[in-house]
């Protein structure tokens, strides 16, 4: 057979693919939440199992098996790879669209979104815990593999330290004061995850 077996999708098509999960799974779907047939099928839920199920695509796309497999391509194909950095920067694009807009208004399931993210990030610089001696076969199968010794920590870390930059300067031209919280306080996530001494100084 003449030619690679495995050769990776084009860097057109992944960003392709990333767009189409934020139109389709990280904007708001408000088609679907109308009180008149929600209220009909249950008393409480819908909220957070919609929440729920973005925020587990969000950690696939993520994932640090994937990183590390674009890391790899980037290092292998260069520029026409697309690299873990792109792929930040996109979804950054996508998750905090709202802070472009000239009034800054977050909805609930977006806040919710925009925490998982950091949340999400902050775990790839956290040191990784050993897995205890009792852990079972699919608690081990299925733990994803550490990047502490790779680029993705360096990426991921400058990665937040601009978008820490983004919130902060976003926050001083809110007006709505539950997205000023909000802001303020993903802000201060990052600050920790960055220097955990800054919240055991507090």
């Amino acid at each position: 057979q003449d030619g690679g077996i495995y050769t990776p999708v084009s860097k057109v098509r992944q960003k392709e693919a990333v767009h189409f999960l934020g139109d389709y799974a990280f904007k708001t779907p408000t088609m679907f939440l109308r009180d008149d047939i929600l209220s009909k099928l249950e008393p409480s839920g819908s909220v957070p199992r919609l929440m729920e199920y973005q925020e587990r695509i969000l950690r696939t796309m993520i994932s640090n098996d994937k990183l590390l497999r674009m890391n790899e391509q980037s290092a292998r194909y260069s520029d026409s790879a697309y690299s873990p950095l792109e792929l930040y920067n996109d979804v950054r694009d996508m998750l905090f669209s709202e802070v472009k807009e000239g009034k800054i208004v977050i909805d609930p399931y977006r806040r919710a979104l925009q925490r998982a993210y950091i949340d999400e990030l902050g775990n790839k610089l956290a040191k990784e815990k050993p897995l205890p001696a009792n852990a079972g076969f699919f608690a081990r199968a299925f733990r994803q593999p550490d990047v502490t010794n790779t680029d993705i920590r360096a990426i991921t870390r400058g990665h937040l330290a601009d978008l820490r930059t983004t919130l902060q300067n976003a926050a001083k031209r809110v007006s709505d004061d539950i997205t000023r919280l909000h802001l303020n306080d993903l802000a201060l996530t990052i600050e920790t995850i960055l220097d955990p001494r800054a919240e055991k100084g507090n």
